[in-house]
């Protein structure tokens, strides 16, 4: 049934109530609710306004979605529906919720209906139709917590209401009685594609998934390793690539200003026209919250249409990477000329991404520049968080990673302490000396303090901090007549 312009609104901000009268009504909570596809895709629904067109009922509005109706390249983009519930949702006084598909036919569904109650779902071709049907409640969990589900089971009819073949007999629609649809299809595509879309989160209340933040995103532990891969592309040419590990080993969160600091131990191995170059060292990695809020381009929904003048950022949400929440943004991924459409030309910005727990797991930029091109790219290829691992690491370790290839002539050693930070003992090894050449190890405390100053001529050596108090100080290597090889810093817990 073709439905009337003023029913092309959006949802119904409902409470969760406990009146019998009402239950099964809270389709969409304020805030966002975020379903995921059975291949891991997310799309959500978003209240942006509300709207009373009167009698008690009430019209609730999403935001406006990029939609490939054709699916082949240079195609115009649908720009005027929402996203997995539609743009809109009319819901009527009595119970009745109604939305809208890519031919604002409507969808219906009967939140009162109760056992074996039937009803038409919507309208298939000649005068046929799918009809939902009330055939169970049950108990099921609901984004880690339970909640009565009302069961809605589909079967396709002819214009006499006769069975007939559709590739949507038998498919559930899943309605909870606090949370509302917990399991559902796209309305969009409705009634031609059957891609299952499940409950994963809500903001209001917290539940499940949930916004992906920037804390989220930030979140590391002590003993997570992340490992990166970056190149660089001048005129054409890869000129630059870099194989980098970071152990968190120690971190600091300061409530008040809303920031996090990362102790974290870093090596890399460089290869460029200068040849092959080492680091091991400790750094901190800080992020403060209250300045990453600047950058709103995360809070945007999965395909929003958001334009920028005559183009758009592209932001895709899904669950990838071991089942993190990720989300990926690309800049001008589309263009308006005499429609909206993806940009395939001459392109040239930034494309980022991240994921909860691992950081930005790809920051590229591509520059078109005629016969040579010119960007760069980092991605994580691995991470170790706790038992979790994923993707394949560029190396065993530090010492593996810095030994893959000859050392360029003339290069510092590498100092290199295990564990750090150290608890009782550690093991210090300095790779780049002659074979049995005695050195000196000293350890300084910030203030230049000499703590520990010892000869050796064997390696590693076994380092016991005795009464030595917790704090960070530095390891300088020299040899007897105190030429510096070489320092790193050394945190003692």
């Amino acid at each position: 049934m073709k439905t009337y312009s003023a029913f092309l609104f959006c949802l119904i901000f409902l409470l969760p109530v406990h009146v019998r009268s009402q239950n099964y009504q809270n389709i969409c909570s304020p805030g966002i609710t975020y379903f995921k596809s059975n291949d891991s895709k997310i799309k959500a629904f978003r209240r942006d306004s509300v709207s009373l067109p009167g009698n008690n009922d009430t019209i609730v509005y999403s935001f406006k979605m990029f939609r490939d109706t054709i699916g082949y390249e240079g195609a115009c983009l649908d720009v005027a529906n929402g996203s997995v519930l539609g743009r809109s949702i009319y819901k009527s006084h009595d119970g009745w919720f109604y939305f809208f598909n890519r031919n604002l036919d409507t969808i219906r569904i009967n939140t009162q209906a109760n056992l074996n109650q039937t009803w038409r779902f919507c309208a298939l071709d000649a005068g046929s139709y799918l009809e939902a049907k009330v055939t169970s409640f049950i108990t099921d969990s609901v984004c880690n917590t339970t909640d009565q589900v009302k069961v809605l089971t589909l079967q396709a009819k002819n214009s006499s209401n006769n069975n007939i073949p559709s590739l949507f007999n038998q498919k559930q629609v899943k309605l909870s009685q606090h949370y509302g649809l917990t399991a559902l299809y796209d309305v969009y595509f409705i009634p031609s594609d059957t891609i299952y879309y499940s409950l994963v989160g809500k903001t209001n209340p917290d539940l499940g998934t949930g916004d992906l933040t920037w804390q989220k995103i930030y979140d590391f532990n002590i003993g997570d390793v992340l490992n990166y891969f970056y190149y660089q592309i001048y005129n054409g040419q890869w000129v630059l690539i870099r194989y980098s590990m970071k152990t968190v080993l120690d971190k600091t969160v300061n409530t008040g200003n809303n920031t996090v600091d990362y102790l974290m131990q870093y090596c890399s191995r460089t290869e460029s026209s200068a040849g092959i170059q080492y680091v091991f060292d400790t750094i901190t990695d800080h992020y403060n919250f209250n300045q990453l809020a600047s950058d709103t381009s995360i809070y945007f929904m999965p395909y929003e249409f958001y334009t920028q003048g005559q183009g758009a950022n592209g932001y895709d949400q899904y669950y990838a990477y071991g089942g993190r929440h990720s989300k990926w943004i690309r800049d001008g991924k589309y263009i308006f000329g005499s429609c909206w459409k993806v940009y395939y030309g001459e392109w040239t910005g930034f494309e980022r991404e991240y994921s909860e727990g691992i950081g930005k797991r790809k920051d590229f930029y591509y520059e078109y520049g005629g016969p040579g091109d010119d960007g760069y790219s980092t991605t994580l290829v691995y991470y170790q968080k706790g038992s979790q691992t994923w993707g394949t690491p560029v190396a065993a370790s530090c010492n593996t990673l810095v030994g893959m290839g000859p050392p360029l002539a003339g290069i510092q050693p590498d100092i290199r302490i295990t564990p750090n930070p150290v608890e009782t003992l550690a093991e210090i090894s300095i790779y780049g000396l002659n074979p049995g050449a005695e050195f000196r190890l000293t350890i300084s405390d910030f203030s230049g303090r000499i703590c520990f100053s010892e000869n050796y001529h064997s390696q590693p050596v076994v380092f016991n901090r005795a009464s030595m108090p917790p704090g960070m100080y530095v390891l300088t290597v020299t040899d007897l007549k105190g030429n510096c090889f070489g320092r790193t810093k050394m945190l003692l817990k």
